[in-house]
């Protein structure tokens, strides 16, 4: 954008004036000079709104020799509380007399060096306009701010404004598709009772939200089932298939580049006289999950377990970043990005621990529910 552009010419400008200054200061006479080399001169940048409320007409006149000259566009409509281009061309010839007049002060002191000393000059008034411009930029953007936290009542946080994307998406999306809570309640049927929760919370960091309590994310959730199982190792020689419910989350995390979002924590909670097996790992492929680490959660425990985020750069980040690298080099990135895109799903596998109890020893289907003693002991 423009400030980029301004801040790398303001870089070149300064080292070109570094290199040339010392040249002329190094002159005989130079210590005659009235004025610094570049300095001090009237920068026409001005964080300026004109509320007189007339819209200027014509253009003014340019002086002979001016290096810039303002025309009004007939196409935009004229602004009530822009500077009037006949007086911004008024500044920048007030700005080029008062470049000229450091200019030939120095060209008069320094003798053969003039060059040396116009070139620096000019280099060092670059930097100052930059410098100005920045700094005018960050006064409107200030302002502006200013009059927006005025308006809302309050600093907006990503906490913040987290909560108004769920209010706007209770009123964007229909109710099937509406974000939702990341909890669920794990239970083998629905004529079964819950043995516990599964739940991805997140503790906002900074100020904002409800006085940081943990709260489950909300996400975006797909439900699905498929006949075709799918499987994880436990070692070399023994595979596990499992089957059931299906869940596909997508949850948009927001924050500043200042300010971190919130940390992320799973959490795992069982009921009294109830158990249960998660697992966490990644989904490999459309049939393999790769468990990472396993709990057994039972009788009141509380899991919890802090997750930690990274992110990847987008395409057009990647691509621009492996731009000026070799071949060889580009190669290596695209296949590391690749194994990066492949173990990116992070995926949670809550195994009951009864029903496979009762197909190991051989009992019917609840035997162990009302067992609890029995149940315990095993």
């Amino acid at each position: 954008g423009a400030e980029a552009h301004f801040g790398a010419f303001a870089q070149w400008a300064h080292a070109v004036s570094r290199y040339a200054g010392p040249l002329a200061r190094a002159a005989p006479g130079a210590a005659q000079a009235r004025a610094a080399m570049g300095e001090g001169l009237f920068v026409p940048v001005l964080p300026l709104l004109d509320e007189s409320g007339t819209a200027p007409s014509g253009d003014a006149p340019a002086s002979d020799g001016a290096l810039s000259h303002l025309r009004r566009d007939a196409d935009a409509g004229a602004s009530r509380l822009m500077l009037a281009v006949e007086d911004a061309n008024r500044l920048l010839a007030d700005e080029r007399r008062a470049l000229r007049d450091n200019i030939q002060d120095w060209a008069t002191c320094v003798g053969s060096f003039a060059p040396e000393a116009s070139l620096a000059a000019t280099m060092r008034h670059c930097v100052n306009v930059c410098e100005q411009w920045l700094g005018a930029v960050d006064y409107i953007e200030g302002m502006l701010r200013s009059q927006l936290i005025a308006a809302i009542g309050k600093e907006v946080s990503p906490a913040d404004f987290a909560q108004y994307m769920q209010f706007h998406g209770r009123r964007v999306f229909g109710q099937a598709y509406a974000p939702v809570p990341f909890c669920f309640a794990v239970r083998r049927s629905d004529h079964h009772t819950p043995e516990g929760t599964v739940s991805i919370e997140e503790e906002v960091v900074g100020p904002g939200g409800d006085s940081n309590i943990a709260a489950p994310i909300t996400t975006l959730v797909g439900r699905g089932t498929s006949e075709r199982p799918m499987h994880f190792n436990l070692n070399a020689s023994a595979r596990v298939a499992f089957g059931g419910d299906r869940y596909l989350h997508a949850w948009l995390s927001h924050r500043f580049s200042d300010q971190m979002g919130a940390k992320l924590s799973l959490v795992a909670r069982a009921r009294q006289f109830s158990c249960m097996l998660v697992l966490v790992g990644r989904i490999t492929s459309a049939d393999t999950f790769d468990p990472k680490h396993a709990m057994l959660v039972q009788n009141k425990d509380e899991l919890n377990i802090p997750l930690e985020l990274s992110t990847i750069p987008t395409p057009k980040e990647f691509k621009d970043a492996i731009h000026s690298l070799s071949p060889e080099q580009q190669e290596f990135a695209k296949a590391f990005r690749s194994l990066q895109l492949e173990s990116t799903l992070f995926g949670i596998l809550v195994i009951h621990v009864k029903p496979q109890l009762e197909r190991v020893l051989n009992l019917p289907q609840d035997s162990l529910t009302k067992e609890i003693k029995l149940t315990q002991d095993i």
